[in-house]
């Protein structure tokens, strides 16, 4: 018996998978959402992190909770 075919990770691997998707995802969107404040609107860096950060927060939280855990 392989580890993928372990009852546990059969169970939680897409869960894993899904996870690091939208683990992914959100800092994708704090890395754009920062460049895009500091290049386009001119903030100053140690500014612009706190709304970056914010919408990628919020970005994995929606995605954690209606498409990883579905809740």
């Amino acid at each position: 018996m392989s580890l993928l075919d372990h009852p546990f990770v059969r169970k939680h691997g897409p869960q894993l998978i899904k996870f690091a998707v939208a683990g992914g995802l959100g800092a994708t969107i704090d890395l754009g959402s920062l460049t895009v404040f500091v290049e386009q609107f001119g903030m100053d860096e140690r500014v612009a992190v706190v709304p970056s950060t914010l919408c990628a927060v919020i970005v994995v939280f929606l995605l954690n909770k209606h498409f990883t855990f579905k809740n």
